[in-house]
């Protein structure tokens, strides 16, 4: 079992609040580097792609899980230290730039919408105004 204590600054990169049932992962601006954008849209594409079944571990016959497998992830987005694992700051990281890129898609698609109605508004108007 590893011991962090993000107090005296001893951390391994998580650690378990006391009390609570879930890990913290360090994400302080301040301890990354090497910043680079991502496109949020390509992202998108790539989950979107990407195959994700329900399966067992071998070692489990009746337990079932549900994910994308870590070749395919890797292959996609090259992130982690181990390409047969999915280290869960990246999944977190991957699925919230897919929401943003969803959430771009869907307000461009609003725009042109709001746009059509637009004319289509503006079309009707013209035609009631001919019939008058």
């Amino acid at each position: 079992m590893v011991t962090t204590d993000p107090t005296r600054g001893i951390s391994h990169g998580v650690y378990l609040p006391a009390g609570s049932g879930a890990w913290v992962s360090t994400s302080d601006k301040n301890k990354k580097k090497n910043f680079e954008k991502v496109d949020s849209t390509e992202i998108l594409e790539k989950v979107a792609c990407m195959p994700v079944e329900k399966w067992s571990y071998s070692a489990q016959d009746d337990v079932r899980h549900m994910g994308p497998y870590a070749q395919d992830f890797n292959t996609a987005f090259g992130l982690g230290e181990d390409p047969l694992g999915i280290n869960t700051v990246d999944a977190d990281g991957v699925l919230f730039a897919a929401i943003q890129g969803m959430y771009n898609l869907h307000q461009q698609d609003m725009l042109k919408l709001k746009n059509y109605i637009s004319i289509l508004e503006a079309r009707i108007t013209q035609l009631e105004q001919q019939i008058s």
